[in-house]
Protein backbone atom coordinates (compact mmCIF):
# COMPACT_ATOMS: atom_id res chain seq x y z
CA UNK A 1 0.00 0.00 0.00
CA UNK A 2 1.01 3.26 -0.65
CA UNK A 3 1.28 6.50 1.69
CA UNK A 4 -0.94 6.60 4.63
CA UNK A 5 -2.87 3.34 2.88
CA UNK A 6 -3.25 1.05 5.38
CA UNK A 7 1.08 0.25 6.20
CA UNK A 8 0.32 -3.46 4.43
CA UNK A 9 3.04 -5.03 3.00
CA UNK A 10 2.72 -8.73 1.23
CA UNK A 11 3.13 -11.09 4.30
CA UNK A 12 0.28 -8.74 6.22
CA UNK A 13 2.96 -6.85 8.09
CA UNK A 14 2.90 -3.23 8.83
CA UNK A 15 5.51 -1.24 7.53
CA UNK A 16 7.30 1.06 9.61
CA UNK A 17 7.21 4.15 7.81
CA UNK A 18 3.49 3.60 8.02
CA UNK A 19 3.37 2.86 11.59
CA UNK A 20 5.78 6.04 12.01
CA UNK A 21 3.04 8.42 10.20
CA UNK A 22 0.38 6.73 11.93
CA UNK A 23 1.99 7.48 15.75
CA UNK A 24 2.48 10.99 13.85
CA UNK A 25 -1.13 11.97 13.43
CA UNK A 26 -1.96 10.25 16.73
CA UNK A 27 0.66 12.44 18.37
CA UNK A 28 -1.00 15.46 16.73
CA UNK A 29 -4.44 15.02 17.25
CA UNK A 30 -3.77 14.36 20.76
CA UNK A 31 -1.64 17.41 21.14
CA UNK A 32 -4.97 19.13 19.22
CA UNK A 33 -6.90 18.05 22.72
CA UNK A 34 -9.13 15.59 20.89
CA UNK A 35 -9.65 12.11 23.31
CA UNK A 36 -7.71 9.34 22.16
CA UNK A 37 -10.57 7.80 20.87
CA UNK A 38 -11.41 10.62 18.69
CA UNK A 39 -8.05 10.35 17.80
CA UNK A 40 -7.75 6.88 16.59
CA UNK A 41 -10.44 7.16 14.65
CA UNK A 42 -9.12 10.47 12.76
CA UNK A 43 -6.09 8.23 12.04
CA UNK A 44 -7.80 5.67 10.37
CA UNK A 45 -10.57 7.69 8.66
CA UNK A 46 -8.33 8.06 5.70
CA UNK A 47 -6.71 4.85 5.67
CA UNK A 48 -7.57 1.74 2.95
CA UNK A 49 -7.89 -1.03 4.16
CA UNK A 50 -5.06 -2.58 5.53
CA UNK A 51 -3.39 -4.67 8.86
CA UNK A 52 -2.45 -1.12 10.18
CA UNK A 53 -6.30 -0.06 10.06
CA UNK A 54 -7.48 -3.43 11.18
CA UNK A 55 -5.08 -3.25 14.06
CA UNK A 56 -6.08 0.58 15.00
CA UNK A 57 -9.84 -0.16 15.00
CA UNK A 58 -9.81 -3.22 17.09
CA UNK A 59 -7.44 -0.90 19.54
CA UNK A 60 -9.88 1.93 19.44
CA UNK A 61 -12.91 -0.84 20.06
CA UNK A 62 -10.35 -1.95 23.35
CA UNK A 63 -10.34 2.05 24.18
CA UNK A 64 -14.22 2.23 24.41
CA UNK A 65 -14.96 -0.35 26.23
CA UNK A 66 -12.53 1.04 28.56
CA UNK A 67 -9.36 -0.57 28.48
CA UNK A 68 -6.07 2.20 28.81
CA UNK A 69 -4.34 2.80 25.44
CA UNK A 70 -1.36 1.28 26.33
CA UNK A 71 -3.46 -2.46 27.37
CA UNK A 72 -5.22 -2.19 23.92
CA UNK A 73 -1.84 -1.08 21.75
CA UNK A 74 -0.65 -4.34 24.00
CA UNK A 75 -3.00 -7.13 23.19
CA UNK A 76 -1.87 -6.05 19.50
Amino acid sequence: AGRGGGGRTGGGRVTPAALALATRKLATLLDAGLSVEQALSGVTAGMLRGRLAEVLCAVRARVVEGSPLAVALAAH
